[in-house]
């Protein structure tokens, strides 16, 4: 699990860098410097709160814990919290 999940969070990060690195320039030119940070900053705004709110804690729960909650079908979240009552 540890493998596929870490290439995908590398894919997500390259991905991300790529579209910036491609749209910095013409959001420069469209809405200027300040306007374009502010919009990246809004964005990663936005990234915190999605986290805060549909990202469960995996604070001391084991691999082992976390790859049983995401092979178990239906929510991550529920069967998070029945893996660590069992």
């Amino acid at each position: 699990m540890r493998g596929p999940a870490t290439s995908l969070a590398t894919l997500a990060v390259w991905g991300f860098d790529l579209l910036i690195a491609l749209t910095a320039l013409s959001a420069i030119e469209a809405i200027g410097r300040p306007g374009t940070f502010f919009v990246y900053a809004a964005m990663n705004v936005l990234c915190l709160v999605f986290v805060a709110l549909k990202v469960p804690e995996t604070r001391s729960r084991s691999l082992t814990d976390i790859e049983k909650a995401l092979r178990a079908p239906g929510s991550f979240r529920r069967n998070l919290a029945s893996v660590a009552r069992d």
